[in-house]
């Protein structure tokens, strides 16, 4: 495949030698720098996936450096028989020649082979080409989740106000249940289900197993005294989790906040927010980031708190 007054390129597989993880965490940092890619986490990623779906990557070389990458595979969020994801990546440098072009025909021609009924991609809006490029080829939005972003060291308590809570509500670290609930991770997990199935979503996504639940609480930067839960009396009713990326140190994200029905509106997101801004602060963290459908309730609650919105992060579907 070869370019006009350009280097002719090449796509060949993805293999699992340091130098490929390098040039695909390369191409990613250039592409999304507020989020570094290390190798280290790309192989995490590999690690953790489950083996049983579809999964791959091409890379596009041109003069022996990679340039870009895409991936693509069955979804572990959602695994319905026939739906595919893809995601491709090019380095700004290397942008309108036709590599961005050729992976997607390529990944479509692999996918193919699978019989797919339809294909998930997504971006954020500050990436301007992705969008147009997704949309030429067949692909519409159907969910957008702005990003919002806290900073800690600015943030003021005395500008909230968290109403009065149950007395009988207490909320504790999960680190501080492990010991006291021989069934904690049973209780994460139905807890876990009963919040993200109310999350609004482009569908609702399918439960995994407890098993595969499980592997969360194996991982290396598994953090338990991160997450929060609260409770009435022996319930477990809300759920607020903070995780910290080594290659962004100061900055945590969060998962999920969340709480069951018949116990919101009742003051427990709030106090589970602040309960974790403060876990921030006294861990000598900066920034807290998270993201929601622009429908959620969260979006408002998070903005009262004093989040500040970023791009918004776009899901695309195509239907085959």
């Amino acid at each position: 495949m070869s370019m006009r007054n350009a280097t002719p390129f090449v796509l060949r597989d993805f293999e699992k030698k340091r130098r490929d993880y390098a040039g695909v965490a390369e191409v990613a940092t250039a592409v999304w720098p507020d989020y570094p890619t290390t190798v280290c986490g790309l192989k995490q990623d590999d690690a953790r996936r489950n083996p049983e779906l579809v999964h791959g990557r091409i890379v596009g070389e041109r003069d022996g450096r990679i340039v870009a990458f895409a991936v693509y595979g069955q979804p572990e969020f959602s695994p319905r028989p026939g739906r595919f994801f893809f995601h491709a990546v090019v380095h700004p440098d290397h942008r309108r020649r036709g590599v961005g072009a050729a992976l997607h025909d390529r990944v479509m021609a692999i996918v193919s082979a699978h019989r797919p009924t339809d294909v998930m991609a997504s971006t954020h809006d500050d990436q301007t080409d992705t969008p147009g490029f997704l949309e030429r080829r067949g692909f519409e939005v159907v969910l957008r989740r702005p990003v919002l972003r806290l900073d800690v060291r600015s943030f003021d308590k005395n500008c909230v106000r968290p109403g009065t809570l149950d007395k009988a509500i207490t909320i504790a670290a999960l680190s501080d249940l492990m010991t006291a609930v021989p069934d904690w991770k049973r209780r994460c997990w139905d807890l876990d289900w009963d919040i993200v199935r109310d999350i609004p979503l482009f569908e609702t996504p399918t439960r995994p197993t407890f098993a595969r639940f499980s592997r969360i609480f194996e991982e290396p930067d598994f953090a338990p005294e991160s997450w929060f839960v609260a409770r009435h009396g022996d319930a477990w009713v809300g759920m607020s989790i903070l995780s910290i990326d080594p290659s962004t140190p100061g900055t945590y994200y969060t998962g999920v906040t969340g709480v069951r029905r018949g116990f919101r509106r009742k003051g427990i997101a709030t106090a589970l927010k602040l309960r974790g801004i403060d876990h921030v602060e006294a861990a000598g963290g900066h920034v807290i980031e998270t993201d929601n459908e622009e429908n959620n309730p969260m979006l408002d609650l998070n903005l009262a708190l004093g989040f500040e919105r970023g791009p918004t992060f776009l899901e695309f579907r195509k239907v085959l």
